[in-house]
């Protein structure tokens, strides 16, 4: 009686959610079809406390708190040891700091491109499990479709491998593109397995994640890409900043005095830390930017084989 009140429940709100969005008869049965392969993936998961513990890891490992938060604190770190974003001159700025930069802008593209599609759609979450939105980057990350862990990952395999930055800095061997292509689609099948995503979100999702890899990042000027990247970049750390980071510090302050006073407290902290880094991120950002062409810009970067390692120096392409 149970299960079948809680199956009753669940087609009500597929229906609902289905006459908000208009659909007609085919795109609806398509729907209830996609929905429901959700369902038993989710299902079947749950089963399975290591396949669960598995997912959760894989799905991490495509979360926007790696990507986004680690570049960043890294080229604070960076900054720091040079005497701090403001007291940096550009000849200050390495190719490593630099390419956590350009890691940043490149994961801003995607969320950009994730945050229109999620606000156009406006796809609801699987409901085979209960989705929060107490904590969210950007504005509409709560809906569905695509999937922005895919999209990241798919976009990444190009990033990584044919991107400029990361071909000269990091060199990674090309063998171990196809290896990287193959965790991005775990990603994309750990996101159904974990109720957060339909599976036609996730096949959308690394579709496009390529495509945007592939365009912005080889079919772009250098010019036109660190343009992009620098709007999408101040885009999303003002969204981090008021949705996520600006609560968290309003919280602590509420909580002064209060019982759980410390907790808060610590949070703040986070908050105010996380809040330093990404200003200055910027401040670098706009530091290269406003340089001269001859010194050095994100995405300038050139590269000159010297004996045996990979050199790079900035060059004025603009």
């Amino acid at each position: 009686g149970g299960s079948g009140g809680g199956g009753a429940a669940a087609a009500a709100e597929e229906r609902a959610a289905a006459d908000a969005l208009h659909l007609g008869s085919l795109e609806r049965r398509f729907w209830h079809w996609d929905e429901k392969v959700a369902g038993a993936v989710f299902a079947a998961c749950r089963a399975n406390r290591a396949l669960v513990a598995a997912c959760a890891l894989v799905s991490l490992s495509g979360d926007e708190s790696i990507w986004f938060i680690l570049p960043v604190l890294a080229a604070t770190v960076l900054a720091v040891l040079k005497g701090g974003p403001p007291a940096m001159g550009c000849q200050d700025i390495s190719c490593e700091l630099e390419l956590l930069l350009d890691l940043f802008g490149a994961m801003a593209v995607c969320a950009t491109v994730e945050q229109l599609l999620k606000l156009f759609f406006q796809r609801p979450r699987p409901t085979c499990r209960p989705y929060s939105t107490k904590r969210y980057c950007i504005w509409g990350e709560w809906f569905s479709f695509p999937s922005g862990h895919t999209m990241r990952a798919f976009y990444l395999v190009t990033w990584l491998f044919h991107g400029a930055h990361a071909r000269v800095v990091l060199g990674l061997p090309v063998a171990l593109e196809q290896a990287t292509m193959a965790w991005a689609a775990l990603v994309g099948i750990s996101r159904v397995a974990a109720g957060r995503h339909h599976p036609v979100d996730v096949v959308v999702g690394g579709a496009l994640g390529l495509a945007l890899g592939r365009y912005t990042e080889l079919e772009l000027s250098d010019h036109e890409r660190a343009f992009v990247k620098i709007v999408c970049g101040v885009s999303v750390a003002i969204q981090v900043w008021f949705l996520l980071l600006g609560p968290l510090l309003w919280q602590a302050a509420r909580s002064i005095g209060a019982r759980r006073a410390a907790a808060h407290a610590i949070t703040g902290a986070g908050a105010a830390a996380f809040f330093s880094f990404y200003a200055s991120a910027l401040v670098l950002i706009v530091r290269i930017v406003a340089s001269n062409p001859e010194e050095c810009a994100m995405g300038r970067l050139s590269h000159l084989y010297i004996g045996d390692e990979w050199q790079c120096k900035p060059v004025s392409l603009w």
